[in-house]
């Protein structure tokens, strides 16, 4: 039951900041913490025992996967929006609304 609080508690702390940040290193920080978040509750709901354990497994595979994607297309975004625009602040980043 502990391990199941900690593990809502970083998926919590990742969607604070992911809301309250501003600089985009901290927003894909904080999505991927959230993402390791929701991988330990799948985890741990799928251990309970019984048949749901393989597909927790397999579910947990599958965001780790995809969040490693995200994360990856996220950095090189930034970094594109770093050369163009000098800095990563995202509220100093207002030309971008077309």
């Amino acid at each position: 039951m502990n391990s199941l609080i900690f593990a809502v508690l970083l998926f919590l702390t990742g969607i604070y900041c992911i809301l309250t940040k501003r600089n985009l290193v901290k927003i894909i920080l904080g999505i991927t913490i959230s993402e390791t978040g929701l991988c330990l509750i799948t985890s741990l709901i799928g251990n309970t025992g019984g048949d749901n354990k393989k597909i927790a497994e397999m579910i947990s595979f599958v965001i780790l996967l995809t969040g490693s994607a995200v994360t990856l297309i996220a950095i090189a975004i930034s970094v594109r929006l770093y050369e163009k625009y000098g800095t990563l602040d995202v509220s100093e980043m207002k030309k971008l609304k077309g």
